[in-house]
């Protein structure tokens, strides 16, 4: 959880039979899915269409879990889960909007930072939506 909001909301769906039936349909207005681990075989059903999205829950990522309302009131709150790329070891998030001061958004980044252990970063590459990246020298100590 970043200790300033990022600007994004996440739509988080806990998953049911009404869900199931809507998502069948194709209709899928989320973009965390939480599951109970009864709940998995149902989900099984409509797994075709929610693996390639991304959105399938697993114990893995943290979505499938006992207390589904514990959970999406956490991610809801702003907690942020982290994944990298399926071929490579990058890793693409948001960590505020371009209005917020520096401050935040170094705060922000130090979080981030300190989540995945500093040893892990190699390399870190700050950019807005659409401007050239901007390589941030991860050998200082102190922002």
């Amino acid at each position: 959880t970043f200790p300033h909001s990022t600007g994004k909301t996440t739509r988080v769906a806990v998953a049911d039979d009404k869900l199931i039936e809507a998502i069948t349909a194709g209709k899928i207005d989320f973009d965390i899915l939480l599951s109970t681990p009864d709940m998995m075989p149902k989900l099984a059903l409509v797994a075709k269409i929610l693996g390639p999205k991304g959105l399938m829950p697993s114990p893995k990522s943290g979505t499938i879990t006992n207390d589904p309302e514990k959970t999406k009131k956490e991610l809801a709150g702003g907690k942020t889960l982290v994944k990298t790329e399926a071929k490579a070891p990058l890793i693409h998030v948001v960590v505020g909007k371009i209005s917020m001061t520096g401050t935040d958004l170094v705060s922000n980044i130090s979080t981030l930072i300190t989540a995945l252990t500093p040893k892990n970063v190699t390399k870190l590459t700050l950019a807005t939506s659409m401007s050239p990246g901007i390589k941030v020298d991860l050998t200082t100590t102190s922002p």
